[in-house]
């Protein structure tokens, strides 16, 4: 019956139910926008072209992660700083990336892997823009608050092996009304 709402609507994408959703979802981590997206690689794609980094510049990843991360920043023209991860939780390690980090690094993706959150209060003392990727870690903690509520911007994708699936898409959430209406720009590029 929801999906024949949405057919008679004739909303096949965007619209209120588009809107309702990136609501709520961006509530339910904590943050003020949500900006849906046609796939978790579109989303981190289209967050590091918001934060505006200039074309050469690294990005911090961890070394175990999933290749959408460097077709992302390829995208973008940015270059990948290949991170250790911890041991302990598979996640990005913050000591390994305190020993690489160069006078170009300009920004970090820190995905949260099987469900277990990184230690977000470590990376953000490096003070260097952050995208949290939430996609495998969806309801879990870190530091007391939900994952995706930390950095300028977090991502999740929703693709048919995550954790929450709508077969496809994803979405970007921030609290910066600014990055949300870039990001907003860049999705409906036909609205201005």
């Amino acid at each position: 019956k929801a999906c024949a709402q949405v057919i008679d609507s004739l909303y096949f994408a965007g619209g209120p139910r588009v809107e309702a959703f990136e609501a709520a979802f961006a509530r339910s981590v904590g943050r003020r926008y949500g900006i849906a997206v046609s796939s978790g690689t579109a989303a981190l794609a289209m967050a590091l072209k918001a934060l505006a980094l200039k074309s050469g510049q690294t990005v911090a990843i961890p070394s175990f992660t999933c290749t959408a991360l460097l077709h992302a920043l390829d995208f973008a023209g940015l270059k990948p700083l290949i991170t250790d991860i911890d041991a302990d939780d598979m996640n990005m390690s913050s000591a390994d990336l305190k020993k690489r980090i160069k006078k170009n690094t300009a920004g970090i993706i820190i995905p949260h892997l099987f469900g277990r959150a990184a230690d977000m209060k470590a990376f953000a003392k490096f003070k260097i823009p952050m995208i949290e990727d939430g996609t495998q870690a969806l309801g879990a903690f870190a530091n007391g608050k939900p994952v995706g509520s930390f950095g300028e911007m977090s991502i999740f994708s929703f693709y048919a092996t995550k954790m929450m699936t709508t077969g496809e898409g994803g979405v970007i959430v921030t609290d910066s009304s600014k990055l949300a209406s870039a990001l907003r720009d860049m999705r409906d590029y036909d609205k201005k």
